[in-house]
């Protein structure tokens, strides 16, 4: 393949990407919005203490 065409599959490589993840984000702000809540506390509410963290973990 030319440099042309490796150029236009990573260009469609990356369109595909960049509308997948804004209709991912789109489809989270519809929901937080259709269940009158604003993300702040759906982020808020999930369980981040049960979580273990990178340190949490070498401790034990």
């Amino acid at each position: 393949m030319n440099e042309k065409s490796e150029f236009r599959i990573a260009l469609e490589a990356n369109l595909i990407v960049g509308a997948s993840a804004l209709l991912f984000f789109g489809s989270i702000l519809a929901v937080a919005q259709w269940t009158g809540s604003d993300l702040i506390s759906i982020f808020s509410d999930l369980p981040w203490n049960e979580i273990n963290t990178w340190s949490d973990i070498q401790r034990n």
